[in-house]
């Protein structure tokens, strides 16, 4: 009896399928059995909230099944999976290694319940956005038209966002934000879709006023020589002074205000 032997084909760099070559015709191979779909999404589930009572509601599950679906991944891995860290259970680092991994599967397994490929014209969801009133104008309202045209059944569902914007994201609750990119805590997949400069205001007759007119754009070592004070109207948790947040400035003052 052979096992089956599994080949990785690579597409964009990263690993994407995973299919079988040979088929053992004697029974599951060891890598089926004692493992399901159901516990690999509460894998995820638990990945993204920290707490099982959290992952529990999120899929609508008692507690008990819970604690049966991470016994069952932690016996299928030999692995804890996750450890107890005050209120929150940390995932391990062979966790952290098969969270991508699991992520893709699922993809695939919404692939496989599509029995055509993905039109946009008859695609039918609500995609569920947080943003600051700004970044609906700026990055949205000039892509609108065109995104109805495209995807006439899509709808977009924006919400003010708020300080628990990315633990939204990590329960599944919103699906897309918005937000300045610098400082976003590590676990946060970003890319930039646009790039504003930093203002500094000044007094009128401020000698960084008669350099800038002499000489053009400040540069950091011209500002570094005077008090300064931040102001931020995001509620950001992870930003720090002399951080690229703060254009790498320290200031002397730095306050925060909810708009």
């Amino acid at each position: 009896m052979s096992e089956p032997v599994l080949s990785w084909k690579r597409q964009d760099a990263q690993d994407a399928v995973e299919t079988l070559e040979t088929f053992d015709k004697h029974g599951l191979p060891a890598f089926v059995r004692g493992v399901d779909a159901e516990a690999l999404y509460f894998f995820l589930a638990l990945f993204r909230t920290g707490t099982l009572p959290r992952a529990a509601e999120q899929l609508g599950i008692s507690l008990s099944s819970a604690n049966r679906m991470l016994a069952k991944l932690r016996t299928y891995w030999d692995d804890p999976l996750f450890v107890r860290s005050g209120f929150l259970m940390q995932p391990t680092t062979a966790a952290k290694r098969r969270y991508d991994k699991v992520l893709s599967f699922m993809h695939v397994l919404e692939d496989l319940r599509r029995d055509d490929e993905l039109d946009p014209r008859t695609l039918s969801r609500t995609v569920r956005t947080a943003c600051y009133d700004n970044a609906f104008a700026l990055c949205i309202a000039s892509i609108f038209a065109d995104f109805t045209a495209r995807m006439p059944h899509v709808r977009l569902r924006a919400m003010q966002a708020d300080e628990h914007l990315f633990d939204y994201l990590r329960e599944d609750l919103l699906d897309l934000v918005f937000f300045a990119r610098q400082g976003l805590h590590p676990d946060v997949h970003s890319v930039a879709l646009l790039t504003t400069p930093y203002v500094c205001l000044v007094r009128r007759g401020h000698p960084l006023s008669e350099r800038a007119a002499a000489l053009g754009p400040l540069e950091r070592e011209d500002l570094e020589a005077f008090p300064q004070v931040l102001i931020n109207a995001q509620p950001d948790r992870y930003r720090a002074p002399n951080s690229p947040a703060t254009a790498g400035l320290i200031p002397k003052i730095q306050t925060a205000s909810h708009w």
